[in-house]
């Protein structure tokens, strides 16, 4: 995927995009990477599938909910909040920059 020189970039911690991209799901590209975050473009049309598998897994009754707890990975639940929280707080960002040009 060809990434515009101009895009928007924004980091996400890499323990949910890693579980997201391991469970083969159209999965936003990584645009730069450190140890523990990737960048993203805000325009990626993978975006809005990470968003609702983020919402999704942040979700106390959603996968491995309140009493099952075990069957989920040490912080997945709490890496799909930051993940959703993230995504939305750049395109609220983004939406306010281009709306004061």
């Amino acid at each position: 995927m060809h990434i515009k020189s101009n895009a928007v970039l924004f980091p996400v911690g890499l323990v949910f995009l890693r579980d997201h991209a391991d469970r083969e799901l159209p999965t936003p590209a990584i645009v730069r990477e450190d140890r523990r975050r990737a960048w993203l473009s805000i325009d990626d049309p993978h975006l809005d599938e990470l968003l609702s598998d983020a919402d999704f897994y942040a979700d106390p009754d959603g996968p491995a909910g309140r009493e099952n707890r075990s069957l989920s990975p040490a912080g997945l639940k709490e890496a799909a909040a930051r993940t959703a929280a993230a995504i939305r707080r750049a395109r609220a960002t983004h939406e306010g920059s281009c709306h004061a040009r």
